[in-house]
Order: C-alpha cells, then sequence, then structure tokens
C-alpha cells in the first residue's frame, strides 16, 4: 500500500466532529458552523432535536425561553459584523417551541416573498429578495438558500427601517431535512425620531421534523442583538423580543392555516 494511500483511508476514517451536548454552547456551534462545515451541522442538529423534544408547546413563554451566552467575533462563522457595532454587547434570547405543521411547510413559508403575517405584529412591512433560486430550495434540489429583506417595524417604543440577510440551509436527517437559517442586520438602523439605535442582530432558527409525529415540526429560535435607548434596560429589551418570537410563532402556524393577521399585506409605507 503506498503512504498517499493509506494517508488517505486515515482520513476517510476520521470519526465526525462532536457536537457540544450543552444547549447553550451548540447555538453557538451551529451558528459557527453554518457555512464552514455540513458535517459539523449534521451532527450538531440531532442534538438540538434532543432538547426540542422534550418542550411542551403549552408551557408558558417564559418556560420556553433559554438565556444564551453572546457570540463573540469567531462564533460569526463567515457572517459580517454590523459596522459599528460591539459584537459581545448583545441581548442574546431564545425561544423553544413546536409547530401544529410539517417541516415542508415551513420550507414553503420561507419562499414567500411577503413576510407581513409570517413575522410578528409590528412588521409592518417585511419584503424579502432571493439572491439564489427560491424554487430548487423548497423543492429539495438544492440545499442553499440566500436572501435579503427590507423590513419596516413599528413598535411601541420606536419605528424602525431596517436591511437584513437570511440564509437558508438543508440538513440532512434519517427522514426530512431539517431546515436550519442564520441572519444578521446588514447595517445598524436608527429610529424615525432618532431617540433609538439597533446596533446589531444576528438570527439563529431551527427547525426539525417532530420524530415522533410528521405533521409538527420542532423549533429553537435565537436572537441576540442590541438596542440603545433611554429608559429601555436589557431586561425589557429581552421581554420584548422573546416576545415578538412567540407571536411570529403563532402567526407562522395561522398563515399555514389561512388566518393572517391584521396588518395590511399590501402596504408599502414610504421609506426616506
Amino acid at each position: 500500500m503506498t503512504m498517499v494511500l493509506w494517508l488517505g483511508l486515515l482520513g476517510a476514517c476520521e470519526p465526525p466532529p462532536e457536537a457540544p451536548e450543552d444547549l447553550s454552547a451548540l447555538t453557538l456551534y451551529l451558528y459557527e458552523n453554518f457555512d464552514i462545515d455540513q458535517e459539523a451541522m449534521a451532527v450538531g442538529i440531532p442534538v438540538m432535536q434532543d432538547f426540542l423534544v422534550a418542550v411542551d408547546p403549552v408551557w408558558d413563554v417564559a418556560d420556553r425561553a433559554v438565556t444564551l451566552p453572546t457570540l463573540a467575533a469567531e462564533d460569526l462563522g463567515g457572517a459580517p459584523e454590523t459596522p459599528g457595532a460591539v459584537v459581545e454587547e448583545q441581548v442574546p434570547v431564545a425561544l423553544l417551541w413546536t409547530s401544529r405543521h410539517p417541516i415542508q411547510e415551513h420550507f414553503l413559508l420561507n419562499v414567500e416573498e411577503n413576510q407581513v403575517c409570517i413575522d410578528s405584529g409590528s412588521s409592518v412591512y417585511h419584503r424579502r429578495s432571493f439572491v439564489t433560486d427560491p424554487g430548487c430550495f423548497a423543492e429539495g434540489s438544492c440545499d442553499h438558500l440566500e436572501t435579503l429583506a427590507e423590513i419596516r417595524r413599528e413598535e411601541a417604543i420606536a419605528d424602525f427601517w431596517y436591511d437584513y440577510a437570511t440564509d437558508f440551509r438543508r440538513v440532512p436527517l434519517d427522514g426530512e431535512d431539517a431546515l436550519v437559517s442564520r441572519g444578521w442586520l446588514l447595517a445598524a438602523a436608527v429610529s424615525d425620531g432618532g431617540e433609538a439605535t439597533f446596533h446589531q442582530s444576528y438570527m439563529l432558527d431551527v427547525r426539525i421534523a417532530h420524530p415522533d409525529d410528521a405533521g409538527q415540526t420542532l423549533r429553537f429560535y435565537g436572537i441576540w442583538s442590541s438596542l440603545e435607548m433611554t429608559g429601555v434596560t436589557n431586561d425589557l429589551y429581552s421581554l420584548l423580543i422573546r416576545n415578538g418570537i412567540q407571536e411570529s410563532f403563532e402567526f407562522a402556524d395561522d398563515f399555514v392555516e389561512g388566518e393572517l393577521c391584521e396588518n395590511d399585506r399590501d402596504h408599502v409605507p414610504e421609506r426616506e
């Protein structure tokens, strides 16, 4: 046996990377490896499934909330840092959920151009554009989708326009592919009145077909973000984020069933 062949066989026998067994560390692992190591993703997603399958969707929101560690620059895995933001100055919030619809419906949700009534109620305009082909991603003939979005949020505390990039990936599992998305704020956003600045936002969304009920989808949604505004504490901000995530979970399930939120999906506000 030649040395080259022997070395090649050694490489082929290397064990797959180990995913962290701690949920907090696992989220950083998945964010970092999203575009770097697909084998790591394939190992990490079943570990995430073990956490999600234990969640009862009837639990209160507070019981399904998870406090995450902050993302450091080395955890971004190729996602860009928001210009001018200090990466570690984040308020990390995550929520676990069980959707009442199969995962294929979630693939279709993400190729909707108009995300109003899929996003939370504060989103009065959310239009997604596609950098790569959404059709092949939805049908499963390609495993990666890149998108950009222009978003208008009208919150109780402030109103914002901002732009967001989100990449989606299919991760092969036994049975249905998992759906994983990773997003980031393209630039800091200042509110209409100038009283608040949305400095940064990084997002990880993991959706996995329920192993015991193909009609349901397990879901993890985490956001690492920061807002600067007088009178808005980190505790208040994290509560607003958590409630917004929960609302988006419910809106998405309602949308699949043909029930739309009260926001006008046809309204196009003027962006100055």
